[in-house]
């Protein structure tokens, strides 16, 4: 074997683990189109003992706004959290953490570890799966979310 022919051989040699990470790095990047469309307010409703609690959420870039609030509209619970979206295979993962409890009977506790749902955006909802992971907890689950562009004067003729 020539000499240059082995110079050849070993750029290649260097040049196959530079691709692979390059393909790594790529495929782990969070992509922009995912984060959009899970922008914005969505909104929900909930039976409990004291009566009807609507839930609104709010993404905003990396970060989520979830409260709850009475049917005369007083915050029942409220939280902050980062969160991430990614594809991964045929499903869309969303992971949140460093949940901290602003309102409400816990308020100040926090949550760093990650915990992650399967999602979908369905004719413009948001469609969350708990329960489905290897590693989540507790049974499946599924939660829809409605677009909401009001404000909160409207939570109570909302349904």
């Amino acid at each position: 074997m020539g000499r240059n022919q082995r110079r050849g051989t070993g750029l290649v040699w260097l040049s196959v683990p530079l691709v692979l990470a390059l393909a790594l790095v790529s495929r782990a990047a969070e992509p922009d189109e995912l984060l959009k469309q899970v922008q914005g307010k969505w909104i929900r409703y909930q039976n409990a003992p004291g009566g009807k609690v609507t839930l609104i959420k709010e993404h905003r870039d990396r970060k989520t706004i979830l409260t709850a609030y009475d049917e005369r509209k007083r915050v029942l619970y409220s939280h902050t959290s980062d969160f991430t979206v990614e594809q991964s295979g045929r499903v869309r993962i969303f992971t949140f953490r460093n949940r901290t409890i602003t309102a409400g009977p816990d308020k100040g506790q926090e949550q760093k570890e990650p915990s992650s749902y399967v999602y979908r955006i369905v004719d413009g909802k948001f469609l969350e799966v708990h329960g489905v992971l290897d590693d989540s907890p507790g049974p499946p689950a599924m939660i829809l979310w409605e677009p909401y562009k009001g404000d909160l004067g409207d939570v109570a003729r909302l349904d």
